[in-house]
């Protein structure tokens, strides 16, 4: 099966809008809200419906990787794990479900996007487990997402994609990537890079799907090529708010931004599938994953700490350097240098988790 290049565009500009790809965006203006498409016209070049407490749910419908191969299959059996929703504890008396980010700076900072007091922790939505494979350059990849879905969400994937039998019904293999719906109303999709086709479908054979009331899923044996679990959580957010600070800054001829916000390590599964070219690295003493988003643009990911994200992306940049050199300010500090930005910084102030009853369901926001 050949991919949609157009399709795969497509979802690099929603990746764009949704997690910050494009690192040149003018500092300090909130990022658009998504504008709301019917069902219907996912596929005909319009952005997918989006919910609020699926503000990245476009990272799940990502570019596909062109280099494709039968790996080894792992000997070592992947532990079924619960889905273990990571309700973070609150820190510095922050009440629970919410996390105070820590203040992070780097050299030359030109412009802010800042939160003014503590973060909602994801708690609904959109939940992702992510899987590497052992390589440390290009490693396979792959993201399995499960989300509570209205009757009829894939509606539009019919007609795109090739039917391939799931556990329990029929799915949809579109490019590298597969959805199916559950008799409860979940939608599952696997989204890799690195593995085949006939790997992707052999791997949807393994997953267990939770029920709708706790989404996630369970694996019965291990998956092709030996990918283990790296990480999983809900990833995005309650609202289309943004969940953290960001700061764009020059380092040399380096032009950049951090972003620091409460996530799991499963938000970086996206951006590597969509990446040309991934390297496992390090910062400091911490794991972390350098991806090449285009050829001039590159990101680095790594979580200092649990509940805590950092992304710190842009050109010309020696971004494991960089990384290296972020210190934490104090209170001092920071207010200091977001009072010498002075109209470059724009700051906002989030808002409470968004509760749903259990079996008001979302729309599945895919955004093919």
């Amino acid at each position: 099966m050949t991919i949609d290049t157009d399709m795969t565009q497509r979802l690099r500009a929603a990746l764009d809008e949704q997690l910050g790809v494009a690192f040149h965006r003018q500092p300090g203006l909130r990022p658009a809200r998504p504008v709301p498409v019917a069902p219907g016209e996912r596929g005909r070049g319009g952005r997918s419906r989006l919910v609020p407490s699926l503000a990245v749910m476009v990272a799940v419908a990502l570019a596909l990787a062109a280099g494709i191969y039968f790996g080894p299959r792992s000997r070592t059996r992947t532990s079924p794990v619960a889905a273990q929703h990571h309700r973070r504890r609150a820190n510095g008396g922050v009440r629970p479900g919410w996390i105070a980010l820590p203040h992070l700076l780097p050299t030359g900072a030109t412009g802010a996007r800042v939160a003014t007091g503590p973060v909602p922790v994801p708690s609904t939505g959109t939940y992702a487990q992510a899987y590497q494979g052992r390589a440390t350059t290009d490693p396979v990849e792959l993201l399995i997402t499960t989300v509570l879905a209205r009757p009829d969400a894939l509606a539009a994937y019919a007609g795109h994609g090739q039917s391939v039998t799931v556990p329990g019904g029929v799915g949809y293999l579109v490019g590298h990537q597969i959805v199916w719906e559950t008799a409860d109303e979940v939608v599952v999709s696997l989204e890799t890079s690195g593995l085949s086709s006939s790997d992707l479908v052999a791997a949807a054979q393994l997953v267990e799907p939770h029920p709708a009331l706790r989404l996630g899923v369970d694996l019965r044996r291990s998956l092709p090529d030996g990918l283990t679990e790296t990480g999983q959580g809900y990833v995005g957010g309650d609202t289309v708010q943004y969940q953290g600070d960001e700061i764009s800054f020059a380092h040399g001829s380096c032009r950049a931004y951090t972003e620091v916000w409460a996530g799991t390590p499963a938000d970086f599964g996206a951006v590597a599938i969509i990446a040309t070219h991934v390297e496992k690295t390090t910062v400091g003493k911490v794991a972390a994953l350098l991806a090449q988003i285009d050829p001039d643009t590159w990101a680095l990911l790594w979580s200092p700490a649990p509940g805590i994200d950092v992304r710190l992306q842009g050109s010309n940049c020696d971004l494991t350097g960089v990384g290296a050199e972020l210190k934490a300010a104090d209170a001092a500090t920071w207010t200091t240098t977001l009072r010498s930005l002075g109209s470059k910084v724009f700051y906002f102030k989030p808002r409470a988790p968004l509760v749903v009853a259990p079996g008001v369901g979302y729309t599945f926001g895919l955004a093919h």
